[in-house]
């Protein structure tokens, strides 16, 4: 189940919809970051493509787990899909993720405006916040999933 906040809730139209062929294109497109597999590596759960385009964040440069995730694991959907096409590949990313990360609990987090659209996911750990679950709070728009074993 999503949960979205107003101003985000505002992006997406009424009774939003994508067609079946739009979702295909979508997950084509996503199936470079995610493939087949998301696994822990060196305690951080994501792809090998994250994993490989991670830079030099670690756990010696963040707070903690959740962190190092939602640094590696995130995805500009703008610079991969149309304006029109975001919140499809929002769901969509989101569908893919929860059917390879069975046994795993994974929050699903997206943020847009009119500029910029991102997605990021994690391991949901007690005690490790990424995102406040009052996304009320948030001015920009947000809106998180959580897949649970």
């Amino acid at each position: 189940m999503w949960h979205i906040n107003t101003a985000m809730q505002k992006l997406i139209p009424e009774n939003y919809k994508a067609t079946v062929q739009i979702q295909d294109v979508i997950a084509k497109r996503l199936e470079t970051y995610l493939g087949c597999e998301v696994a822990v590596m060196e305690g951080i759960f994501t792809t090998p493509w994250f994993w490989m385009h991670r830079g030099n964040v670690s756990l010696a440069n963040c707070h903690d787990e959740t962190g190092v995730e939602c640094l590696v694991n995130k995805l500009h959907i703008d610079d991969d899909f149309e304006k029109n096409e975001w919140i499809a590949a929002i769901y969509t990313f989101g569908s893919m993720l929860s059917s390879l990360a069975s046994g795993h609990n994974v929050r699903l987090i997206a943020t847009a405006d009119d500029m910029s659209c991102t997605v990021r996911f994690h391991l949901i750990r007690k005690g490790q916040e990424w995102l406040d679950v009052d996304i009320e709070g948030y001015p920009t728009p947000v809106m998180y999933a959580d897949y649970l074993a």
